[in-house]
């Protein structure tokens, strides 16, 4: 399937703030707008952002009402999800996506947003994997650049270091993923991607060893990994429960050790000040050596 590439942003183009999952500080939303607005951009706010509702950004119709009338408005070049947490995956399957499909515009986020990302490339539409209007205060410029240069279509390739567990290779292919925990919970449900053939990568935040490992074996029992192009591993942050007695890394690598897809570990995609903007659902090239790796955007899927 063809996929939707959005338009690359202009000067004064509208960027609006949406708030689908946790709720956020008004100070911080104003303080990502203000710099959008630095970067040459029209910035909104969408009404219910500043919302509160126990731990989310508003209720279930507060937030998806938000996010619909964003996905429909044809003056909005690009949606900014104000942060993750938990609650896209209680409205997504009300979304209706025909004015994303009629007028497609960059969807942009992570963590909990993995669930938009996967509904938005089952429309056949790209979005951003990258930092959120709460990480502006705290990421290092080098990630803003990098979310600034996917939305103007400029391809600046991520390398980073070697790694131990890396396994070599090459290989061209569509690239979808996201957080780890949010794809596991997608499993049995209509947003479960379809891996097959893709560059895989995920990352992860504050969850216990032991989950880690008991969603590897889900996938590689479930026949999730073997028909892998390629898999990217971003960061795993603040793991928990260290005495389950292997890391993240070991858990992810013994899962993969019988296939021979590339393998690039430590890629800088993640809860991290550095966090590097993808293009979800482009088609990148992943080459792994015994130097670095290196991710580089090719064309659209399709």
């Amino acid at each position: 399937m063809p996929m939707l590439y959005p338009k690359p942003l202009m000067a004064r183009d509208k960027i609006r703030i949406v708030s689908p999952a946790g709720k956020v500080a008004a100070e911080i939303l104003h303080g990502a707008a203000n710099q959008l607005v630095k970067m040459g951009f029209l910035a909104e706010i969408s009404k219910h952002a500043f919302s509160e509702f126990y731990k989310f950004a508003g209720t279930d119709e507060q937030r998806y009402q938000d996010l619909q009338e964003a996905m429909n408005d044809d003056s909005v070049s690009a949606i900014l999800c104000a942060r993750g947490g938990y609650g896209s995956m209680r409205i997504v399957d009300r979304l209706d996506w025909t004015g994303m499909i009629e007028h497609p515009k960059f969807l942009i986020g992570f963590s909990d947003i993995t669930i938009l990302h996967a509904a938005a490339f089952q429309q056949g539409i790209m979005s951003v994997h990258g930092c959120m209007a709460k990480d502006f205060h705290a990421v290092d410029i080098a990630a803003i650049l990098s979310l600034e240069q996917i939305l103007l279509h400029t391809d600046v390739p991520i390398s980073w270091n070697a790694h131990d567990f890396n396994r070599s290779g090459s290989v061209e292919a569509p690239f979808v993923g996201g957080n780890l925990s949010v794809l596991y919970a997608l499993r049995g449900t209509a947003y479960d991607l379809d891996w097959s053939g893709k560059i895989l990568f995920f990352e992860d935040l504050c969850e216990d060893l032991y989950h880690v490992d008991r969603m590897m074996q889900n996938f590689r029992l479930g026949g999730k990994l073997n028909q892998l192009a390629g898999l990217v591993v971003g960061q795993f942050s603040d793991m928990t429960d260290q005495e389950f007695g292997f890391s993240a890394y070991e858990i992810i690598q013994k899962a993969v050790a019988d296939f021979s897809f590339p393998l690039a570990f430590n890629a800088s995609i993640g809860h991290i000040a550095s966090n590097q903007a993808v293009l979800h659902g482009g088609n990148y090239s992943l080459t792994v050596n015994e130097n670095k790796s290196l991710l580089s955007l090719k064309s659209v899927s399709g």
